[in-house]
């Protein structure tokens, strides 16, 4: 439908929300589409903000997005390589952006927080707890992942209202010992599956404590996607 999309840039489905489709170029807009049967783009917002991602000696993707379970926030990670390092120090030429959004009073999205370099590798997993609206989960090639909340800054001055701005922060992070490649939360937001080679781990969405490892068939397999719902008291996987 996008005629003035170029080439090599694909739109990837990333999310329903309100009976409407969500969907991302590999570029720094995302497009709202609406009907399902003949999807037509409804409204964008670039990703773009001024101060961030100007530098065009950066190249840098659009690698996870996730939104909450209203819509009413977004987290975007964005990964870039800086052709002016990587041939000389490659460790340090990979940067990391993960940045949340806000829906205002006009239903725009606007930017609320940036987290720089929370992870030194490509982000794999970018998740929302569906039942607490601000909870976001990120996981890296760095074998690294951290558990995202919105909450009051430290140090941050007071409102008008009298209340303490807040902002995502880590509130929990942890490592395993292979990268993270695929997950999902429960349908009630207490157990976060984590697919890495061979295994799921099954983790507590408040800290990251691994409570069971469900091994596949073959020690090298590795789940690519992780979708999670209840069936009679049972947590099915697929």
């Amino acid at each position: 439908k996008d005629r003035k999309r170029a080439k090599g840039q694909p739109v990837r489905l990333l999310h329903s929300l309100e009976g409407g489709l969500v969907a991302a170029s590999v570029g720094r807009r995302v497009t709202f589409l609406k009907g399902p049967e003949e999807p037509e783009p409804q409204d964008t917002f670039e990703l773009h903000h001024r101060g961030h991602n100007s530098d065009p000696r950066h190249c840098w993707a659009l690698q996870q997005l996730a939104f909450s379970s209203s819509g009413s926030c977004i987290m975007t990670c964005e990964g870039r390589i800086s052709p002016a390092l990587e041939d000389f120090d490659p460790a340090s030429a990979f940067g990391c952006l993960v940045k949340w959004w806000r829906r205002d009073a006009a239903g725009e999205y606007i930017l609320d927080s940036i987290s720089n370099n929370p992870h030194h590798a490509d982000v794999t997993v970018g998740i929302s707890n569906p039942a607490e609206e601000a909870v976001f989960f990120t996981a890296s090639r760095d074998r690294h992942f951290k558990i995202w909340d919105h909450i009051e800054a430290p140090g941050a001055p007071q409102t008008e209202e009298g209340e303490t701005k807040k902002c995502w922060q880590c509130v929990a992070a942890g490592q395993w010992r292979s990268p993270m490649v695929s997950g999902c939360f429960s349908p009630d937001g207490s157990v976060v599956a984590a697919g890495v080679k061979g295994k799921i781990l099954l983790m507590k969405a408040e800290d990251g404590e691994v409570t069971d490892q469900l091994r596949l068939d073959e020690a090298s397999d590795t789940p690519k996607q992780l979708y999670s719902v209840v069936s009679h008291s049972f947590l099915l996987l697929a």
